[in-house]
């Protein structure tokens, strides 16, 4: 919040800490939210840990051409329907191909069938 723009509203000293007063309520308001926020954010870290381990999630993404270099599109689809996006991107060809054996190594027994391979 930008205080001051509240500058030119006060007049007295009963102006000043009746603002004071309100400024402190939404600080006091925005730390609560703040604490809740972070509940909600550890108990969904908890749940996207436990959707990782589970494999429970979908691969989907391509492999493409951007010029001269390649690239690798990955974005692992959660149950909740929210996804996180992996970029990798190489030179050659021959080292995307590297990668992408890693990942379907490290991702195996995860649904891939909606993966795109532009680039063999």
């Amino acid at each position: 919040m930008n205080y001051e723009q509240y500058d030119r509203y006060v007049y007295t000293k009963n102006d000043l800490e009746k603002y004071l007063e309100k400024f402190n309520q939404d600080i006091e308001q925005q730390k609560l939210e703040i604490i809740e926020f972070e509940k909600r954010a550890k108990e969904r870290i908890a749940l996207i840990d436990n959707w990782e381990q589970q494999k429970n999630f979908i691969i989907l993404g391509r492999t493409y051409k951007d010029g001269k270099k390649k690239g690798i599109l990955l974005i692992k689809r959660y149950p909740d329907q929210s996804q996180r996006d992996e970029r990798y991107e190489f030179d050659k060809v021959a080292d995307m191909r590297k990668k992408m054996l890693k990942l379907e190594d490290k991702y195996s027994g995860v649904d891939w069938s909606k993966f795109e391979r532009d680039v063999k």
